[in-house]
């Protein structure tokens, strides 16, 4: 894509090319930052497991006999 070639001057055409890597660059950031945060919280979540399953299922049965 040139800009100069579309009839701006090159002063317009270097601006318009570095708004171009700017826009590119950005979305790149954001996939990989997302990534990143994905990551993070399958660590957590992994993490987490073993304290769930240790976990003693019979200790919190309410009693329901006197609800009305």
């Amino acid at each position: 894509m040139s800009f100069q070639a579309k009839g701006f001057s090159p002063n317009e055409a270097l601006a318009k090319a570095h708004q171009i890597l700017d826009l590119s660059v950005m979305k790149q950031a954001t996939v990989l930052s997302y990534m990143d945060v994905f990551l993070y919280l399958g660590v957590v979540f992994l993490i987490c497991v073993p304290f769930v399953l240790m976990i003693k299922q019979g200790k919190t049965q309410v009693d329901m006999s006197n609800v009305h």
